[in-house]
């Protein structure tokens, strides 16, 4: 490929590109050597949550300029080389397949997961009482999928119910949560509840946790209005969070899978695994778009064969922020419908038109939900995120200079072509009402700080930033917002904070956040958007969360957010899907701080 003159310290500067120099040191190479080259590069794509790069374009997606990588030769000592869809050996560091280069742990973790979806996807259909599903059906859905709003819930249900895996999709506010909860009542009338172990909701961090669980909740009730006075109205109290007979169970991935202390060689990171399966009737996993490959795979083997596996999200969002994007690679490997089963759907839903192509109908085991029920009809946010979604460029700059689209909830502050300078409405809009504005008040007291109060105004809005250094970048702007938001205070307190591991000790998970405040007797508690209090000094490893990245913000939901589209540095991390999961975190308005060329850029990518 083209580029500069390749030196050790071009891309060992990368991050995470250190730990290509110590894999290299560790099969005996120098840190000039090919392997510590290509390893360095796989490890920076890591750091950015690819698990391969493409060697035909290895520098894609970084914040990097290419410069010439060594030539990779198959009869290298730590290169083995493998057909598509083949195991490897592992028995060396790196794995080439195609023309996809791979760290052969995460190759391993790739060709496992694989394995186990293919085989669930071809297990045929579970046994169902079909007179029964019938009657159920109807009294879910009274409407039919005559209704728009319901049409995509109906498919799902009368689709995943028999199914060994499933894959349910939409964007924010498509009536997710709700589908899930119809399809439960499908699950327990078709079983025996009485009998049945835990129906295990879970998601990749404790916020989304924790909003997962407030959403079945809301759905739980919206159900008991409809389905008063009937049995399946009755069910509805093995789904209840607040019933005793509640069957649910919601949390993190890693709480289900319980982090081992310490183990021997040999054994996993959890307690659950192959050999130890996880007591469930049911797994589902929301948000599935920020699930890592490594831990998508240990939770899939970790699941009984018998209990049905359901995955949720939105497959137009970016990628994980760890490593591996498991959503898209599925989504990707569609099984088709047969015309029998096909048939067989159109019976149980009543709809005649369901066709191979159809908006709903994805796949066997793949509905799409289409009907946004957040954003209203008209909704200038709903429209942007179609426009982005669709590459309409022109439709996108039009919609956001249009005289009314401040009335609308969208205000775009135009950024200067070059320099360091922000518009000069800048803090007006970050510190005003629908910004940090409400937060920045209650902060304003030297003492008795309402914490509650505080953390709630914190989680009503965010910037979301797309590259993390330069002028547009996190880091820069986190340092603007502590100084603007709390004052010039030595101490930085009080301060927002991003967690940024796994910490079993805490409980606390990648991506959640809170706000250190003093507390009375002059010590500093975390205070997190979980509603729970915890010393500072046990705060695990963390980062300002006045702005934070846009991958980090997937799985989050604010009233308001401040989109930073960088004048420089964004290069090859501006696309539609970056600029498409910014615009759908927010509930009602939307600052956009970017240059017209910027937002045609990522629209058009």
């Amino acid at each position: 490929m083209s580029g500069t003159a390749m030196t050790a310290n071009d891309l060992l500067s990368l991050p995470g590109a250190h730990l290509g120099r110590m894999i290299a040191r560790a099969h005996g190479e120098k840190d000039d050597s090919p392997l510590s080259y290509w390893a360095a590069l796989l490890c920076a794509n890591l750091q950015e949550g690819r698990v391969f790069v493409d060697i035909g374009k290895p520098f894609e997606g970084l914040e990097a300029e290419p410069v010439t990588m060594p030539v990779l030769s198959s009869g290298s000592a730590w290169l083995e080389t493998v057909e598509q869809g083949k195991a490897a050996s592992g028995t060396r560091p790196l794995v080439l397949s195609g023309r996809c280069l791979w760290l052969a742990r995460y190759y391993d973790f790739d060709f496992r997961l694989k394995q186990m979806i293919d085989a669930r996807r071809q297990k045929p259909p579970g046994k169902i009482d079909a007179k029964v599903l019938g009657e159920d059906i109807r009294q879910l859905f009274p409407q039919g999928g005559a209704s728009a709003e319901v049409r995509g819930q109906l498919m799902a249900a009368a689709t995943l119910v028999d199914r060994s895996f499933g894959l349910l999709t939409g964007g924010p506010g498509t009536g997710k949560t709700t589908s899930l909860a119809r399809l439960l009542v499908l699950y327990l009338r078709q079983g025996n509840p009485a009998g049945m172990q835990s129906i295990r909701l879970l998601a990749p961090t404790g916020k989304a946790a924790a909003r997962l669980n407030a959403s079945l909740k809301n759905a739980v009730g919206r159900l008991r209005g409809d389905l008063r006075g009937s049995e399946l109205g009755d069910l509805l109290d093995y789904l209840d969070p607040d019933s005793e007979k509640c069957l649910v169970e919601t949390g993190t991935i890693h709480s289900a899978l319980s982090v081992r202390a310490s183990r021997r060689e040999g054994q996993g990171p959890f307690w659950h695994d192959v050999d130890n399966k996880l007591k469930a009737s049911v797994v589902i996993v929301d948000e599935v778009s920020m699930v890592d490959l490594a831990l998508m795979a240990r939770l899939c083997e970790s699941i009984p064969d018998e209990a049905p596996f359901i995955l949720v999200g939105d497959a137009e969002q970016l990628e994980s922020i760890e490593a591996g994007s498991v959503l898209p690679e599925i989504v990707k490997n569609l099984a088709t419908v047969q015309p029998e089963r096909l048939q067989l759907i159109r019976d149980r839903t009543g709809i005649d038109t369901i066709g191979a192509n159809d908006e709903n109908l994805k796949g066997a085991d793949h509905v799409r939900l289409t009907y946004n029920h957040r954003f209203a009809t008209g909704s200038l946010i709903g429209k942007l995120a179609s426009a982005v979604n669709g590459g309409r460029d022109d439709q996108f700059i039009n919609l956001i200079s249009g005289n009314d689209a401040e009335a609308q909830g969208v205000t775009w502050l135009r950024l200067p072509a070059a320099g360091r300078d922000q518009p000069g409405e800048i803090w007006q809009a970050m510190l005003g009402d629908s910004g940090y504005g409400p937060l920045r008040r209650l902060l304003d007291r030297e003492r008795d700080i309402d914490a509650a109060g505080a953390v709630a105004a914190f989680d009503q809005f965010r910037v979301l930033c797309a590259i993390r250094k330069g002028p547009d970048g996190v880091e820069r702007w986190n340092e603007r917002l502590q100084k603007a938001v709390v004052g010039d205070l030595r101490d930085g307190i009080p301060r927002a904070v991003m967690i940024t591991v796994n910490d079993g000790a805490s409980g606390l998970c990648n991506g959640d956040t809170g706000l250190v405040l003093p507390s009375a007797d002059g010590s500093r508690l975390l205070h997190s958007s979980d509603g729970a209090t915890r010393p500072a000094s046990l705060l695990p490893s963390s980062e300002p969360g006045w702005a934070i990245t846009i991958h980090k913000s997937q799985g989050s939901e604010y009233r308001a957010v401040a989109i930073i589209v960088p004048r420089q540095g964004g290069g090859r991390l501006l696309t539609r899907k970056l600029l498409y999961t910014a615009l759908t975190r927010a509930r009602e308005r939307v600052i956009i701080v970017a240059t017209e060329a910027a937002l045609r850029e990522a629209v058009r990518s």
